[in-house]
């Protein structure tokens, strides 16, 4: 379960929506990332997808990693060495900052011996292809939202320590989890895809930005589901 303090009163000189943003901090995750380090440790070309808890006050929090290409660990390690140090620009949802729940891709790439790292705010392949300044649609945790029912581990799936799940939902924005479709479950047939396809109707997101402004679109939502002290999902 993840904590977060929830901001009080009011911030009308805030706009009505804003993702949580890299930002150019010292501490921004990008230049968290040790990319010498990685090079001096032998990390090569890799891409790794993430989940990462971003509090109201922009403080980087827990953050999951998974579908790594084949010799990202190093990779994966930093980013979950580095998470809860880093800092992002607050996401606001109707005026409110909030904490919210961040999806991106990390791409580390070496060439003639030099490190070059982007981190993308979504997961699609096209965007990343592109690449697009674009973020995709953002989990907030808003107070008012009595009726969100909050993920349930599967009666049908194992409950033992570190087992984990993962599911790849396609939804539409901005309305709330409309258009929920199960594209992806690991492992199949345990109840994952049931489950996270149930709750993501309820959920609220700030929608998704395109050059700096709010568009519909359809995106890659991902459910991680884990016990115990699980980090990477595989």
């Amino acid at each position: 379960m993840l904590a977060f303090s929830l901001p009080s009163g009011s911030a009308t000189d805030l706009p009505e929506f804003r993702p949580a943003l890299m930002g150019k901090f010292q501490r921004a995750l990008i230049n968290e990332i040790d990319t010498k380090r990685l090079v001096a440790q032998g990390q090569r070309d890799a891409v790794v997808c993430f989940t990462s808890a971003v509090e109201a006050n922009g403080n980087g929090g827990r953050i999951l990693v998974y579908r790594g290409t084949p010799g990202s660990e190093l990779l994966q390690q930093e980013l979950l060495r580095r998470s809860s140090s880093s800092m992002f620009e607050p996401a606001v949802f109707r005026h409110q900052q909030v904490p919210v729940n961040v999806i991106g891709t990390a791409v580390f790439v070496v060439r003639d011996g030099q490190p070059h790292l982007r981190i993308f705010l979504n997961q699609e392949e096209a965007e990343l292809r592109k690449p697009a300044d674009f973020i995709a649609p953002q989990l907030a945790f808003v107070r008012h939202n009595k009726n969100l029912p909050g993920l349930r581990w599967p009666k049908g799936a194992p409950t033992k320590e570190r087992c984990s799940g993962v599911v790849e939902s396609r939804c539409r924005s901005p309305r709330k989890g409309a258009g929920v479709s199960v594209a992806y479950e690991y492992p199949a047939g345990l109840g994952f895809g049931t489950e996270a396809a149930r709750s993501i109707p309820s959920c609220y997101f700030i929608p998704g930005f395109r050059d700096g402004r709010a568009v519909a679109c359809r995106f890659t939502f991902p459910v991680l589901f884990a016990t115990g002290r699980v980090t990477k999902i595989e």
